[in-house]
């Protein structure tokens, strides 16, 4: 299944169209304002990894630092704690990725919290799609079931389950987002494989370090 990393806002603290790229929110102006993931968070090292294959390292590196001097001490291990600090007023902006957002509102529905989604202009980089995936460990002592499960998990049943229950991006084609999410064609993805990712990994951790994020 996929999800987007966009950034929550606060409603009744900022206005959408503040903010067009999450490269901006390395600006002095959201100084004290922005909630980010912690460095150990692999939507974090894939985000930096999409903007270091397309801004270069020296850019990267900068956005970082913007980052880290914004986000302050609000630095959370999980999505789900950017989101209600956002909804509680404490940031404007924070990093995540977007089914956590309908979550939250289908707890809080009146919460002040929506999505911004990222970098769709012309000569912007795309919106980050990262993907959840499954694997069969060598050793599996179970292979029959967990091929079964595998094959459960991408059929159009269990990818409707994905969309419906968790408003996860289905990866087949034949199943639709769920109706309050706006589908995948509609928006521009930021074109780096998955492969491609994977390769970046150790260097984005590199420089994470070097930066100095927590």
């Amino acid at each position: 299944s996929g999800r987007i990393w966009v950034v929550v806002y606060n409603t009744s603290l900022i206005k959408p169209e503040s903010l067009s790229s999450i490269l901006e929110l390395a600006e002095p102006r959201w100084k004290g304002k922005i909630a980010i993931p912690s460095a150990s968070s692999v939507y974090l090292q894939t985000g930096i990894s999409v903007v270091r294959e397309v801004q270069g390292e020296e850019a990267t590196k900068q956005w970082l630092q913007g980052l880290k001097e914004n986000a302050g001490n609000s630095v959370y291990g999980k999505n789900r704690q950017i989101v209600a600090a956002v909804a509680r007023g404490e940031v404007a902006l924070g990093l995540v990725n977007h089914y956590y957002i309908n979550r939250h509102l289908d707890t809080y529905p009146d919460a002040p919290i929506a999505q911004i989604l990222t970098d769709q202009s012309d000569k912007g980089m795309g919106i980050i799609l990262n993907a959840t995936g499954i694997g069969i460990t060598t050793h599996a002592k179970h292979l029959a079931e967990a091929k079964a499960l595998m094959k459960f998990l991408i059929s159009e049943k269990g990818q409707e389950m994905f969309a419906n229950i968790n408003k996860e991006y289905p990866l087949n084609s034949n199943v639709d987002a769920a109706p309050e999410l706006l589908p995948l064609k509609n928006f521009q993805v930021a074109s780096i494989p998955l492969t491609r990712l994977a390769q970046l990994r150790d260097p984005t951790l590199t420089v994470i370090e070097h930066v100095g994020l927590r």
